[in-house]
């Protein structure tokens, strides 16, 4: 078989039926599905059990692993398969995608990761197409590498999502899994960025799957962001490497990355008043010299006028909003 493709499930028992079923009517057919129970308490051990396929393979963790990336790295271990595809359990696949990616992989046989595009589903029903892709979906399929990764990341358009995400298993004894045990979110980033600098991305704007904003139990709506990322430690050992290299142009990007991972804590930090110098200490000057003396500037007034500052600004925001209608 050609592709392992791992589901790790924890809790989706209103969704895991649309996640399997889409991988199950894939057209190109030569896989084995890996599903990860981890250690579910809703019932979806059981809506897995429905499934019958041949090409289904299931298994047990008897404790939940934070992000689902004990499952996963569990899923890579047991894989039969040259190539591993993930899917979130809540999330659906279209049904080219498989076929897709194994085009891709004959059209850039020296690359180890392939990728994507994809949409999201909003709770309001609407389908959205992600940032990346709209914007470069006329180029057709290309290779995406280190540096192109890090700005576009940094601009809010990261190429990579699990769920769309294939890669080869002889890169993990390289880069290493999904980081268990270190985070409870922010781990998938972790990896994107050892496999990207490791080895370039083919990418295609074929929309491979649909990630879904309504579901149960998101690790995005159950844990509090914070300012330790679980990047904060490869972001590191990567700016050591390039600094000692004199690649300058590599290590400011990782500036700028250290700081855009940070930047979901501070905005909760300055809505509730509570940023401190202490938090400036973990983010780089140089990786945006503005933003940085605004965070210092907002530290400075007391968090009531700052939070009464943001109310105006979404006032006036929202009526120019309304104007331009």
């Amino acid at each position: 078989m050609f592709f392992s493709v791992v589901i790790p499930v924890y809790n989706k028992r209103p969704h895991i039926h649309r996640a399997i079923a889409s991988v199950l009517n894939q057209t190109y057919t030569d896989f084995e599905l890996l599903i990860i129970d981890d250690a579910s308490t809703d019932g979806s051990k059981a809506e897995i059990e429905n499934f019958s396929d041949s090409r289904i393979r299931k298994f047990s963790r008897a404790e939940p692993g934070p992000g689902g990336y004990a499952a996963r790295n569990l899923g890579i271990r047991e894989a039969r398969s040259e190539w591993i595809a993930f899917l979130d359990a809540d999330d659906q696949w279209n049904p080219e995608f498989l076929e897709t990616i194994a085009d891709l992989i004959q059209f850039f046989p020296r690359v180890h990761c392939c990728c994507a595009h994809y949409d999201s589903m909003e709770v309001n029903g609407k389908k959205y197409e992600w940032p990346y892709g709209k914007k470069y979906k006329k180029n057709g399929k290309h290779v995406i590498g280190f540096l192109t990764y890090m700005k576009e990341t940094c601009a809010r358009r990261s190429p990579l999502w699990t769920s769309v995400v294939v890669v080869r298993k002889e890169l993990f004894r390289r880069v290493g899994m999904f980081p268990e045990g270190r985070c409870r979110r922010g781990g998938d980033s972790d990896l994107w960025l050892r496999i990207v600098r490791n080895t370039d991305v083919a990418w295609s704007p074929y929309i491979g799957a649909t990630y879904y904003r309504n579901s149960v139990n998101m690790v995005t709506h159950t844990v509090k962001k914070c300012m330790e990322h679980c990047i904060d430690s490869t972001i590191g050992d990567f700016l050591l490497s390039s600094w000692n290299s004199k690649n300058y142009v590599e290590y400011y990007w990782l500036l700028r990355l250290k700081n855009h991972y940070k930047r979901g804590a501070v905005k909760d930090k300055i809505r509730g008043g509570e940023l401190s110098l202490n938090d400036l200490s973990a983010l780089s000057f140089f990786g945006n010299p503005f933003r940085y003396c605004f965070y210092f500037l907002v530290v400075m007034f007391p968090g009531c006028i700052i939070r009464g500052m943001i109310r105006i600004f979404r006032r006036i925001k929202r009526a120019f909003s309304k104007h331009e209608k």
